[in-house]
């Protein structure tokens, strides 16, 4: 009977372990890929690890690699040991968000973390000995001599710029002013130009004459007989009409001039 439960136990165990594998296996991704170095030659053999956990690690065989994993973010890591010495090395994050198989090339480029640290190690070096400290006793301050004269200069240049600006400005307003007084002397002497006295008595002889003749007529029909300004014919009806001889009676855009003696 007890042979029988250890054998039913031992089923059932196999069952789980299966079970849980074909789980995984179903569930699982695979990242694969080929390992290259910096001139693209593939690499026979190179260390390949993912941070899975528990971690994961492979020795590649003719420059091929691949893992399975569940969803997660994970950094692979390639490089190749030479004596116990990593000589090249690569590290590319990869985000595993779905199931499938996915394919990630690795490029291996020299680590050069020794030669950067010899690199500053001697230019550490170099600089201790070239320069070195300098005692506090040897650093005397550089004092610089003031040139009073040349200071002088400047304050004079500077003075006599501003002085030739501001006379600059000035004889530029006394200009504008002058201007403008010369045009409002033009403006007022053509305004006087402009205004006309009224004709004398016997100018008008002969405008009264045609308008006793004609008794009615028009302002347009006054120009065409008399060939004068429209500005001397209003001048003329004004001061017959002050005078009580006619009367100008508006009709459209004209004018009705009637005689009335």
């Amino acid at each position: 009977m007890r042979v029988l439960l250890l054998g039913l136990l031992g089923v059932l165990t196999t069952f789980l372990v299966l079970a849980s594998g074909l789980s995984l296996s179903v569930h699982a991704t695979t990242i694969e890929g080929d390992v290259y170095d910096a001139d693209f030659t593939l690499m026979k053999t190179a260390i390949v690890s993912i941070n899975t956990t528990p971690q994961q690690q492979k020795v590649t065989i003719n420059g091929h690699y691949y893992f399975q994993v569940l969803p997660g973010n994970y950094l692979i890591t390639a490089s190749v040991l030479e004596k116990n010495e990593t000589i090249e090395m690569e590290e590319e994050p990869i985000v595993v968000t779905s199931e499938g198989t996915f394919v990630l090339d690795l490029i291996l480029f020299p680590n050069l973390e020794e030669e950067m640290d010899l690199l500053e190690e001697a230019e550490e070096n170099y600089n201790d000995e070239t320069f070195g400290e300098i005692p506090e006793e040897k650093i005397i301050p550089k004092i610089i001599p003031i040139n009073w004269y040349i200071i002088a200069g400047l304050i004079l240049i500077i003075v006599f710029f501003i002085i030739l600006k501001t006379t600059k400005e000035v004889r530029r307003e006394d200009e504008e002013k002058n201007s403008r007084k010369e045009k409002e002397e033009k403006s007022l002497e053509g305004g006087k130009e402009k205004i006309q006295t009224p004709p004398p008595e016997g100018d008008l002889k002969d405008y009264i004459d045609y308008l006793q003749r004609e008794k009615r007529v028009t302002q347009k029909e006054m120009r065409k007989q008399f060939p004068v300004s429209e500005a001397k014919i209003s001048l003329i009806l004004a001061e017959l009409e002050s005078k009580g001889k006619i009367e100008k009676l508006k009709k459209g855009r004209g004018n009705i001039i009637i005689w009335k003696g």
